[in-house]
C-alpha cells in the first residue's frame, strides 16, 4: 500500500485473482489498524454501494468490498455457483490481500455467503454483521449481530466491533 491509502476516507480500486478469475474490489482505511472489515454486497449489488460507508468506518480500520464474482469488474465462477463457492472465493480474496482474521458485513443475501465463510474457515472470520439478512441455522462459533437496514450505521457497526 503506498502512503495515500492512509489519506482519511479515500476508497481505491483494485484486483484480486480467485481461482476463476479476477476478483474486482474497493479498499479505504490504514491497514493494520484493527481487524480488517470485509464488506459483502447482495446478489444484485456490487462494492460500490459501500463506497459512502467505507469513506465513515475505514477512518479507523481497512475496510474492503469485493464485488461477488460474476457482479460489478469481476469474473464469473464456473459452473452454477452457490453461497459455498461465493465464500471460498471471498476466502481466496483475504488470503491474498494477507489479511488475515477478518471481521464480515453481508447485507440481504450476502448474508449466506459470510455465514458460509464463517462455516468454512472459523479461524478467519472474528464476528459476523448480518443486515436485512435472515440468521444463520445452526451456531456459529463467531460472536454476531443483526441489524434492519435502518439501524445500519457506521456507528452501530463500531460499537460492536470493538467489544
Amino acid at each position: 500500500m503506498s502512503r495515500s491509502d492512509d489519506i482519511p476516507g479515500r476508497v481505491h480500486r483494485a484486483y484480486a485473482w480467485g481461482r476463476d478469475g479476477q476478483i474486482h474490489y474497493r479498499r479505504s482505511g490504514p491497514a493494520g489498524a484493527r481487524s480488517p472489515l470485509l464488506l459483502i454486497h447482495g446478489a444484485q449489488g456490487a462494492g460500490i454501494t459501500f463506497e459512502a460507508f467505507m469513506s465513515d468506518i475505514g477512518r479507523g480500520r481497512s475496510v474492503i468490498a469485493p464485488d461477488l464474482p460474476g457482479t460489478g469488474m469481476s469474473d464469473p465462477l464456473k459452473g452454477r455457483p452457490g453461497a459455498a463457492d461465493f465464500a471460498e472465493a471471498m476466502l481466496d480474496v483475504v488470503a491474498e490481500l494477507g489479511l488475515g482474521m477478518v471481521d464480515v458485513l453481508a447485507v440481504t443475501d450476502g448474508g449466506a455467503v459470510a455465514v458460509e465463510m464463517a462455516r468454512q474457515q472459523p479461524d478467519v472470520v472474528r464476528k459476523l454483521i448480518l443486515v436485512s439478512a435472515p440468521p444463520p441455522a445452526g451456531l456459529l462459533s463467531q460472536p454476531s449481530l443483526s441489524l434492519e437496514t435502518d439501524a445500519f450505521t457506521a456507528s452501530a457497526i463500531r460499537d460492536f466491533l470493538d467489544r
